[in-house]
């Protein structure tokens, strides 16, 4: 478990950053998807202050070492400690060159993290913020795994994306469990793919009579777009929910305990929803940069509010990149 102390009658602020999937000339200012990320990150940092920062996987591409050593030595110039979990892009080339990246990242002196039990993967640990010697709040960090084999109705086995494995809902199971042991009444689970719930929140909260990936991100904080009982949601869909195929069961272990209230995960670039659905905020962080693929539109990152009872807001804050943009 990884402490950060929150100040007294202060909200500890928390900024997400996610799917950078940059190569290493990619970080500097010589070229266009260096100006937008730098840029994107300096803003950031200057509006929201944040007391730590979260990445929700695909920092770079896997094997891709001189990317990392640039990535990192940006990061760590923020003089904010900064807290991974690793995406399907992470670890795409084998697990040996996902723990060769951690082996560099740890050479930076603001990373914080820990490899959890080697069997349920990489990156399976636990953030507490503490206040006054009681954790307020805490962090569970779940590996998703690159692609995972699934089998069709047809028979037909395919390779699709990733999830969390029974052993790590169990492993969930019991960190919820100790920190209860220790007084905390409220948690939140971050992932990079999406867990298969985010399906079922999506179907119940948005108004079919509208096309989701035609939605605006102006139109999307109203409530037109969205059903009876959903009227908080905001965020748009602009790409389908890359989950793994079938459900993992990882929302019935959540509602089961009833200690997680907030859903964060990464992975699909052009959607950023936040829905809450059976008393569960389900997020979608919004991407950070140009990497890979992106909407303009959707750039910028995610920030998680803290107060002494738990996560008091989730939002996005977007950055325009458009003078970067040609």
């Amino acid at each position: 478990m990884i402490t950060f102390k929150k100040q007294k009658n202060k909200d500890f602020t928390i900024l997400n950053l996610t799917d950078f999937q940059l190569q290493a000339p990619d970080w500097t200012l010589e070229n266009q998807k260096g100006q937008i990320i730098l840029h994107t990150i300096n803003t950031l940092m200057e509006r929201v202050k944040p007391d730590l920062i979260t990445i929700s996987g695909d920092l770079t591409w896997c094997g891709d070492y001189d990317a990392q050593r640039a990535m990192c030595s940006v990061l760590d110039t923020l003089g904010v400690p900064w807290c991974p979990l690793w995406g399907n892009h992470d670890q795409d080339h084998g697990i040996h060159k996902l723990d060769n990246a951690i082996e560099i990242y740890s050479q930076y002196k603001s990373f914080r993290y820990e490899n959890g039990p080697l069997e349920l993967g990489r990156g399976n640990y636990v953030i507490a913020i503490e206040e006054d010697g009681r954790i307020v709040e805490g962090i569970i960090m779940v590996d998703t795994h690159d692609r995972l084999p699934f089998v069709k109705e047809d028979g037909e086995e395919i390779m699709a994306w990733g999830k969390a494995l029974p052993p790590q809902i169990e492993w969930y199971k019991e960190q919820v469990k100790a920190l209860s042991l220790l007084g905390c009444k409220e948690t939140m689970l971050i992932t990079h793919a999406p867990i298969y719930a985010y399906h079922h929140a999506f179907d119940a909260a948005f108004n079919k009579d509208f096309d989701p990936k035609t939605i605006s991100v102006k139109d999307s904080y109203g409530n037109e777009c969205w059903n009876e009982g959903y009227e908080g949601s905001f965020g748009v869909k602009r790409e389908d929910i890359s989950s793994y195929p079938a459900d993992e069961g990882f929302f019935g272990a959540i509602k089961e305990l009833g200690s997680t209230k907030n859903l964060l995960c990464g992975h699909d670039h052009v959607s950023n929803f936040s829905i809450v659905y059976e008393g569960v905020r389900f997020t979608y962080a919004l991407k950070t940069g140009s990497g890979c693929y992106w909407n303009p539109d959707l750039n910028g990152g995610t920030v998680i509010k803290i107060n002494k009872k738990g996560v008091s807001d989730i939002y996005h804050e977007y950055v325009d990149v458009s003078e970067y943009v040609q």
